[in-house]
């Protein structure tokens, strides 16, 4: 069992039969009545529950990331009539295999400039007059990928020579067709060869978007647009998952002006900060929203949200800057600092995943239920 979940678990164990007793007056009280001891039995069970909470999450993001990563590796070999090159096979030897088997497209170079090469299934065909003995370049290209789920990649390369020196067995009516294979200790193998540093992609969006259509029926609260934006997004759910991602978030005020346009200004920035569950962040962002717009008197039912949405490829080594309550003390939006920059040292944000535009009109939010649930704010019970 993981030290720190272990401790939060003592921890709970050895307080319980005191909580329990005083837990137990609870239901004692009379409505609109309050009992102090009850009241800090609720604070430390609230204190302990967490730290079990962080445990959990912390030891289920650790098995997620010494999970292994998507990798296709695949045997490459080609023919020749002696002079240029004509067919080229990949024969997967690492990855899905049969029908579920990943092929790449693949372009060639010999001059500098890559053609593509026709073929499905492994199965290629050079373009013409690709020369038999000149070093060529090859460019693999995995379509559709979901940035989300794969937001990095590396190529490798390793050599073998030698393991089929007979491409073809004894003829005659007992001889077997099939290569024969080489003898292991005459088999010359390099080991890979990577880049120093992983390709990320960008996915750069500014097309309008309705956050509305994201729920199942319309007038929610913004904290439920938010949660379902972000769950959209970059997969994570109410609760704790197994990996979060680090996200920044830059929150506007807009309104259509006569020519078509969209005009805005800015309400709220939401640096880089590594989130795991949609739920606490989206009930914090909305509360900070809500509150912006009862002090600026901003109508209910006119102009819109204009939330810019940017994703990074992994967290950064140092502890993240994180949301806090008016008390001062941090909202826990994933993991502790330790854990949030654990297998990341020295690493810098890179985004993978950048939309300009998700729009929500400001007549499709429930105002009067937008807020926190369950967080220690300083609530306001003031109407509009």
């Amino acid at each position: 069992m993981d030290a720190t979940l272990a401790t939060a678990l003592a921890a709970f164990v050895e307080a319980s039969p005191l909580l329990s007793n005083d837990l137990a007056i609870l239901p004692t009280l009379r409505a609109g009545t309050q009992d102090q001891t009850a009241a800090c039995a609720v604070a430390a069970f609230s204190y302990l529950a967490e730290d079990i909470a962080h445990a959990l999450s912390r030891k289920a993001r650790v098995l997620a990331a010494s999970a292994p990563a998507d990798t296709y590796a695949y045997r490459m070999g080609s023919t020749s009539d002696g002079e240029h090159l004509r067919t080229l096979t990949l024969d997967v030897e690492q990855g899905p295999t049969g029908a579920s088997a990943i092929w790449p497209e693949l372009a060639v170079s010999a001059t500098g400039s890559f053609k593509p090469m026709s073929g499905t299934g492994g199965r290629y065909e050079y373009p013409p007059d690709i020369p038999a003995n000149r070093q060529l370049a090859y460019r693999f290209l995995f379509k559709e990928r979901d940035v989300i789920r794969n937001s990095t990649g590396r190529g490798a390369i390793s050599i073998t020579r030698n393991d089929r020196l007979i491409a073809q067995g004894p003829l005659g009516p007992t001889g077997s067709p099939d290569p024969v294979p080489t003898c292991d200790e005459f088999v010359y193998r390099t080991s890979q060869m990577q880049f120093a540093d992983p390709l990320i992609p960008l996915i750069d969006n500014d097309v309008a978007f309705d956050v509305a259509k994201l729920t199942s029926s319309g007038h929610q609260p913004l904290n439920r647009y938010i949660e379902a934006l972000l769950g959209a997004a970059i997969d994570v759910t109410s609760a704790y998952s197994a990996q979060g991602h680090t996200i920044e978030i830059l929150c506007s005020y807009g309104f259509s002006l006569a020519s078509g346009l969209v005009a805005t200004t800015p309400i709220q920035l939401v640096p880089a900060v590594f989130v795991a569950g949609a739920s606490e962040f989206s009930n914090w962002l909305a509360k900070g929203i809500g509150d912006w717009r009862r002090t600026a008197g901003v109508a209910r039912d006119q102009g819109m949200m204009v939330f810019q949405l940017s994703v990074f490829a992994q967290a950064p080594a140092q502890t993240l800057a994180r949301p806090h309550t008016a008390q001062g003390a941090p909202i826990c939006l994933a993991a502790r600092g330790s854990d949030v920059a654990a297998g990341a040292t020295g690493a810098l944000l890179k985004p993978i995943l950048r939309l300009r535009n998700l729009q929500l009109a400001m007549s499709e939010i429930d105002w009067e239920h937008t807020g926190p649930v369950g967080l220690n704010f300083v609530q306001t019970t003031g109407k509009d």
